[in-house]
């Protein structure tokens, strides 16, 4: 189910999924993350399952 989360909550919560999402992948872990950089992992994760080069979410990364 989607909460609702004020504006600082849902970057923290971009920026951990982000993370989650990067660790999944092997690709190499970043110094920092941005805010923007995480919801924009996140955006191109949605088009990727969206689009059916992945068939579901990767369970590491359900909440």
């Amino acid at each position: 189910m989607l909460k609702h989360r004020t504006g600082p909550q849902a970057k923290r919560h971009a920026g951990t999924l982000a993370r989650r999402a990067i660790e999944w992948s092997g690709a190499a872990r970043p110094t920092s993350l941005r805010h923007d950089a995480a919801e924009a992992i996140l955006i191109g994760l949605y088009g990727v399952v969206q689009v059916g080069w992945l068939p579901r979410l990767p369970a590491e990364l359900h909440p």
